[in-house]
């Protein structure tokens, strides 16, 4: 028994995870590939959420090949980022409580308009119901006794 006999070498594409087999999948390579073939930081937290020992990898990797200053941007940015997420939220809740009373007194507003516009049919209907009775009793009239 040689050496060669003991010992396998499997290569993957990291650019190519999407030709991955079944078997691939079931083995977590495409996952492995996607994480080494991460171009960001975020996108490598992304894949790394939830999984601890990959997390604190990660971390050892960002201390080890940045410098302090470039870690503090790198968390500047992401409390930026944060702290831009949570102005949204709360904007959006403010913008909410702001215009549910107002949105709320338009649609009431939008049914009593309804309601008149109904009304507003139905007289019309009416309306033109006694114009055409009208224009029959003239009409019968004019036959009767001709034109005025």
């Amino acid at each position: 028994m040689t050496f060669a006999d003991i010992i396998s070498i499997g290569v993957v594409q990291l650019h190519y995870t999407e030709n991955a087999t079944y078997e691939d999948r079931q083995n977590n390579l495409v996952f492995w590939a996607k994480l080494f073939n991460a171009e960001t930081w975020e996108e490598f937290k992304a894949l790394a959420n939830g999984i601890p020992a990959i997390e604190e990898v990660g971390n050892l990797m960002l201390i080890l090949n940045t410098t302090d200053q470039e870690r503090e941007i790198l968390e500047g940015q992401r409390r930026y980022r944060e702290q831009m997420a949570s102005q949204y939220t709360a904007g959006y809740t403010d913008c909410e409580e702001k215009l549910n009373p107002v949105i709320s007194n338009l649609s009431t507003q939008i049914s009593g308009l309804n309601r008149q516009n109904s009304d507003l049919n139905k007289k019309n209907s009416d309306l033109s119901q006694k114009n055409s009775d009208l224009n029959n009793l003239l009409q019968k009239y004019r036959d009767k006794y001709g034109d005025i």
